[in-house]
């Protein structure tokens, strides 16, 4: 696992915006698209076992989210082409979200992507433009249909399938160079890497139902736990020019307030803990607890109670130091609590405290100043102590202790 760097002064790296949990009221958001092509028993490659079944797995969440669903297995390359065609046409219809995955074989060649049909025969790198289909044609096809945004998922990073003869074939796709407009690119693995057949797709089928959050923030969690259960060897890539967030599941229980998109979350400063703490000073927390704490301190300010207790680990117990309550509890006590105030403002942020527990855990202090606006108006400052511990590859907090002084 990559180590962190242990300055005295650290600012947490990438953090999250409020409005990346806002819903997306344009009318052309309506509908969703997707398109999903596996290819998994190759004629002249070698069989992959994951593909469909991780297809079928991935076609079930889009479904339970509002998606009309087109899934094509062992495509030949007419297959395919056809499939293209059918999703350009029906995007042109509906104006909506696309979204299209490709599980299998895939090579680049002189700097060019190209998805392996199940049937395809291709003796040397010569005959792969006319063999193989071009993934820039996917790219056109969705640019030319006029679609609202676009989402691309490529889980075909793996090893160049093409004999050992070929010289320019090499490992991986490479980056998408002429991309559709308002879109995202995610790859199973970063350009020009290496990934594990049946690691991806299913963590990414089970994170994209989750309610409220925008797919910029699904990656980040996929992201996560694939470079962790994959014991740092694999990191999906990201290319995103995407003009706004994109919520794909808006069925939350309180839907998030526009009005507070007023005020972007603004990041906490990280700092090393002070003298004597040696163990951390040696080795310093790992890159994944401080990604954690981003999406922590930014999901504090969402109005979706779910994402909000999803940080929670089932063994916490105190909750705000009011006793012990249950998961429900805390859930219905957020949702009363966004109701109240559903405008927050959160500034002044501090991390004075990362401390190991000495057995896997960290114990973490924090402090920030609020502004709350609703059916009441509320001030003041919190200070809060929290501990962390892993729970199958995934960071959860299981103490949580606030303190708050109005100002």
């Amino acid at each position: 696992m990559k180590k962190a760097n242990p300055p005295r002064h650290r600012a947490v790296g990438a953090f999250l915006l409020l409005t990346s949990y806002f819903l997306l009221s344009t009318p052309s958001f309506a509908a969703k698209e997707a398109l999903l092509i596996a290819n998994a028993e190759y004629t002249n490659f070698g069989k992959l076992p994951n593909p469909i079944p991780d297809a079928r797995k991935l076609a079930d969440s889009l479904r339970q989210i509002g998606f009309q669903v087109a899934l094509v297995e062992n495509a030949s390359l007419e297959q395919m082409d056809d499939a293209i065609a059918a999703f350009e046409e029906r995007l042109k219809t509906t104006r909506g979200i696309a979204f299209f995955h490709y599980g299998g074989h895939g090579v680049q060649v002189n700097g060019q992507n190209f998805l392996i049909p199940a049937n395809a025969d291709i003796p040397d790198e010569r005959r792969v433009k006319n063999r193989a289909f071009n993934l820039q044609e996917v790219m056109d096809a969705l640019d030319a249909s006029g679609s609202a945004a676009n989402i691309v998922v490529l889980d075909a990073c793996r090893d160049n399938p093409l004999p050992a003869t070929t010289r320019s074939a090499t490992r991986g796709l490479s980056v998408v160079q002429a991309k559709p407009k308002n879109s995202i690119i995610i790859y199973a693995a970063e350009a020009g890497s290496k990934a594990q057949d049946g690691l991806f797709t299913p963590i990414l089928a089970n994170a994209i139902t989750a309610p409220g959050r925008s797919i910029t923030d699904v990656v980040m969690q996929v992201r996560r736990q694939v470079n962790e259960q994959s014991g740092g060897t694999q990191t999906p890539g990201e290319y995103n020019q995407l003009f706004d967030p994109i919520v794909l599941n808006t069925d939350s229980q309180l839907p998030p307030s526009p009005q507070a998109a007023a005020t972007p979350y603004q990041p906490p400063q990280i700092v090393a803990p002070p003298e004597p703490v040696q163990s951390i000073q040696q080795a310093g927390p790992p890159q994944s607890l401080y990604d954690f704490l981003d999406s922590w301190f930014a999901c504090t300010s969402s109005n979706d109670a779910n994402l909000v207790i999803g940080h929670y680990a089932e063994q916490v117990a105190y909750c705000y130091s009011k006793g012990i309550t249950s998961r429900a509890k805390l859930v219905q006590g957020q949702l009363q609590f966004t109701s109240k105030f559903p405008n927050r403002r959160y500034t002044d942020w501090n991390v004075g405290r990362i401390q190991t527990d000495g057995s896997g855990g960290y114990d973490i202090d924090y402090s920030f100043r609020y502004s709350y606006t609703g059916t009441k108006n509320a001030n003041g400052r919190a200070n809060v102590s929290i501990s962390v511990r892993q729970f199958g590859g995934e960071w959860n907090i299981t103490r949580f202790d606030e303190t708050t002084s109005k100002l």
